[in-house]
């Protein structure tokens, strides 16, 4: 299983949706390819937009360590503003850790496609 990190924060709120909306764009042409996926910003937007629930990227690294622990790789979706994202970077480091391997990815139309960095 794919677990694909995106960057999410900021203090827009319509940069926030737009990164949500591509996330589950990437997640749902992945899932369209056969690959299954977690998406944490796919799960944890919608929850937040609720108005009932408000965290950190504090409060769901741990939550998302669980589903790292199941999946096999780890996709970066390439979105402006990844290189500075502090919760992909804790992400990567634990993917380091474990040995799990790294893609890093981008949305291409109506593809997701790998990248080189």
């Amino acid at each position: 299983m794919i677990y694909l990190a995106s960057p999410y924060t900021t203090d827009c709120q319509w940069t926030r949706d737009e990164r949500a909306y591509l996330a589950c764009k990437a997640s749902a042409i992945l899932f369209n390819m056969g690959q299954p996926v977690f998406s944490p910003i796919a799960n944890s937007h919608y929850i937040e937009r609720t108005g009932y629930f408000h965290a950190t990227g504090e409060f769901w690294l741990p939550y998302d360590i669980k589903f790292m622990k199941i999946c096999d790789v780890l996709y970066v979706l390439t979105l402006d503003g990844w290189e500075d994202s502090e919760g992909i970077k804790k992400e990567i480091d634990y993917a380091i850790e474990t040995d799990m391997p790294i893609v890093y990815v981008k949305l291409d139309g109506d593809n997701v496609v790998k990248v080189e960095i």
